[in-house]
């Protein structure tokens, strides 16, 4: 679409609803899409109390970036994927914690390894399977979700000229992203850890300007920098000499 029919496009919306404020984000419904929630039996829950950890020390972590899942209520078809630099600052966890003696070494799990039924999606079990073949002893797992804001401020009337829409800082949008990271055992499926981090980016420009993507990827960039801080921190005598002991 053209700057100038996505001008007339949205100044039309504006004429129809006035100066339209901030309506915020909506964060509950972003974390359901990072993690479905369904009903379970009281049996599985009795077995998850079960699980003890056992990890070595120190351990092998496979790392799974999840894919964006397409559309929801809050992202409507906002497309974006994991860039390389993001994903070193997840691998660069090796250097601190391998000096430390907590880990011997983080790499990618191979998504050729992955068996995926497509009635079910991506399960955790499979990403174990993946990961117990490249003989990793915990999965981490990192998925994320954006979401943005879009509104005008005092001057979103004068959009009805259309050309000011052009040159009149008038239009704000403001993007979300927030990401999640799990660390499970491979063997049992114990879950050691959660990691979460948000970030939000903002910028104020003539409406015919205004472009969210660039604002989704500074938001995730910078929110994938502070979820890898999380990580390392705890992560960090994850595993007590104690704890080693009984593995053995």
């Amino acid at each position: 679409m053209s700057s100038y029919l996505k001008v007339i496009t949205l100044a039309i919306s504006v004429l129809s609803i006035g100066c339209a404020s901030s309506q915020g984000f909506n964060r509950g419904e972003l974390r359901q899409s990072l993690i479905p929630i369904s009903t379970i039996e009281t049996a599985a829950i009795a077995e998850a109390l079960a699980k003890k950890p056992q990890l070595p020390k120190p351990f092998r972590v496979a790392v799974h970036f999840r894919e964006p899942s397409g559309t929801n209520r809050t992202n409507e078809n906002r497309q974006w994927r994991w860039k390389e630099t993001e994903k070193r600052a997840v691998y660069q966890l090796e250097k601190s914690l391998k000096s430390k003696e907590e880990i011997s070494a983080v790499f990618p799990l191979a998504r050729e390894l992955i068996t995926q039924d497509p009635s079910t999606g991506e399960r955790i079990e499979d990403l174990r399977l993946a990961a117990a073949k490249q003989g990793a002893d915990a999965l981490l797992v990192v998925s994320g979700t954006s979401s943005v804001d879009q509104y005008t401020g005092k001057l979103g009337w004068i959009y009805a000229a259309l050309v000011t829409a052009l040159f009149v800082p008038a239009s704000t949008i403001d993007a979300l992203f927030l990401t999640q990271a799990s660390l499970w055992d491979v063997r049992n499926g114990f879950l050691y850890m959660t990691a979460e981090a948000e970030e939000t980016a903002s910028e104020t420009a003539p409406l015919a300007w205004l472009d969210e993507k660039p604002l989704i990827e500074k938001s995730k960039d910078a929110a994938v920098k502070l979820l890898a801080e999380e990580i390392n921190r705890q992560m960090e005598g994850l595993v007590t000499p104690a704890d080693h002991a009984k593995v053995e």
